[in-house]
């Protein structure tokens, strides 16, 4: 969850409905943005952090309109044409590779309104953004630039500039080493020989992605016209922001315009806002729901929640999806907006038809014990993401195929992970600046492929385990593994290895009933540099149960 503030005044404004405080604590509940606290005119209001379009006060507004009914269906404003240009270099490609822009005009900004951008603004990047790293955005007073704009990767002597919060020039090293954003960003570009510029036809520079904005583009409430850039590793990601901070200034009442990017030969044109388009059977929602929904209520109910919608056919309705909604993967996402749209309170409770008695299932015992006996071992559990990517498995030379996603909406988690190695190889690596000794597991999940079966692929549960210290080696970690495979009752032979990521002849595999089923070793010097250890690591895995 996180929190935003918001004037009531200003909020019921934008709705375009007089309520109580009641009314308005009722429904803000009701589209899931509850209030947290009140003081006066302020509201703390929490989003769920799957709604980034909720994170002004014009987001939840527009949610208001249509649970409401003030509003109902897709938006309906169109975006006209800047004439503007970004041109794109290649060389923003190995370090920071998309970009997305819009210009607002006909601005009228108060302090308030400063106060409202800037909160946007960092809620957005904190969350939808991870913390910049996945996009960062950046809004520009344009009365002192000269388009067309250029975004380029550059060397970070070769260009010097007045950031903001400081009075003088700093090339672009010295900002990531002095300047507080620097400092608390320098990571997202840790690595990169070039850094990212946008600027003007004058050289004139506007940002720094996505560490900080030039002084000379700051918003002040004499700006009437915006530049809006939006970098980041996920062009799907940078779209969804431009179209909420866009649809959220048209909701301000200022005329938004589109801008050309040109990259390579093509060109796009942003922000791109066709709607996505989704069908949801009738008798699917109906029965998640326990409900008997008729199609137009249905449709009635979609519509509250701002999606367009008409029945196809007496068994399908066809869904137009706004472009700033982020939360949509799967029909079954359009249930819970139906749910919503119906009302969580017209639901009557039911008791159970059947009797069941539940228990703990024995994965979840074999979960159990081994957790128990690696925190006995005093190794401290972490836990990833079961997505990640083929890039993090190559750097660390993981010889286990990853298994694709389908339509991932990130390239930083399009697949299945196949071991729990790299990740935590990963970890290790962003938490150099900790004390050493290190000793960390995680047990969960590995996906592995296997087209002889009915899903095609093998869910394992496995363990990894792996100490990071000035003196870590096999030795440390073996009695660890053999007491671990003994109690949890595993049958092994350990056999000769040549695994690209641990050392040659400080390695093995593990083979019980005749097939691999896991690996101990000391991770590779190569590996190591790469994840910009200065300290030895030893590491196993194995797979604890085949499912």
């Amino acid at each position: 969850m996180v929190t935003v503030n918001v004037s009531k005044k200003y909020l019921l404004q934008l709705a375009g409905k007089k309520l109580s405080d009641l009314q308005l604590e009722e429904a803000l509940h009701q589209i899931k943005s509850p209030i947290d606290s009140q003081d006066g005119n302020n509201l703390v209001i929490e989003v769920n952090g799957d709604r980034p379009d909720l994170l002004s006060a014009e987001g939840i507004s527009r949610a208001l309109k249509g649970y409401l009914g003030v509003e109902k269906g897709i938006p309906s404003e169109k975006f006209g044409k800047s004439g503007m240009v970004v041109n794109v270099d290649s060389s923003v490609k190995s370090v920071r590779e998309f970009i997305v822009c819009a210009v607002v005009e006909n601005l009228k900004i108060s302090d308030d309104d400063l106060a409202d951008l800037i909160q946007i603004q960092e809620k957005l990047t904190l969350t939808h953004g991870r913390k910049r790293k996945k996009v960062a955005i950046g809004l520009h007073d344009t009365s002192m630039l000269t388009a067309p704009y250029f975004y380029k990767a550059v060397d970070p002597k070769s260009i010097s500039f007045i950031p903001l919060g400081k009075d003088r020039k700093m090339d672009l090293q010295e900002i990531i080493e002095k300047h507080e954003k620097g400092i608390d960003y320098a990571y997202i570009l840790d690595g990169a020989k070039k850094y990212p510029v946008i600027f003007d036809s004058k050289n004139q520079v506007l940002s720094f992605p996505p560490i900080i904005n030039g002084a000379l583009t700051m918003l002040t409430t004499n700006t009437k016209s915006i530049f809006i850039d939006i970098t980041g590793l996920d062009y799907h990601a940078c779209n969804i922001a431009l179209n909420i901070l866009c649809q959220d200034f048209a909701d301000r009442g200022a005329s938004v315009k589109t801008v050309e990017i040109k990259s390579g030969g093509k060109a796009i044109t942003t922000p791109e806002t066709a709607p996505e388009k989704m069908e949801l059977d009738i008798g699917f929602a109906n029965k998640l729901l326990g409900t008997e929904l008729s199609a137009k209520q249905i449709v009635e109910c979609l519509k509250k929640q701002r999606i367009s919608a008409k029945i196809k056919n007496p068994k399908t309705i066809e869904c137009l999806i706004p472009k700033y909604r982020a939360d949509f993967l799967h029909p079954v996402d359009l249930v819970e907006e139906v749910a919503l749209g119906y009302g969580f309170n017209k639901f009557i409770p039911k008791q159970p038809s059947v009797y069941t008695k539940g228990e703990l299932s024995e994965n979840t015992k074999l979960i159990d014990d081994a957790v128990g006996l690696m925190i006995g071992f005093g190794f401290m559990q972490i836990n990833t993401p079961i997505l990640t990517n083929e890039k993090l498995a190559g750097k660390v030379k993981s010889i286990s195929p990853l298994v694709k996603i389908l339509n991932p909406i990130s390239e930083e988690y399009e697949n299945v992970r196949s071991s729990l190695l790299p990740q935590m190889l990963d970890t290790l690596s962003k938490n150099t600046h900790n004390i050493y000794p290190q000793k960390i597991f995680e047990i969960g999940s590995t996906i592995i492929a296997n087209p002889k079966i009915a899903v095609q692929c093998e869910n394992n549960i496995s363990i990894a385990a792996a100490i990071a210290s000035p003196t870590a080696n096999i030795s440390d970690l073996s009695p660890v593994l053999l007491e671990l495979l003994g109690k949890l009752q595993l049958e092994f032979d350990l056999h000769k290895s040549e695994l690209k990521m641990f050392i040659s002849g400080r390695q093995a595999t593990l083979k019980g009933k005749g097939a691999i089923f896991g690996e101990i070793g000391e991770i590779s010097p190569e590996i190591l540099e790469m994840l910009k250890m200065e300290v030895p690591i030893s590491a196993f895995e194995i797979v604890i149960k085949r499912n």
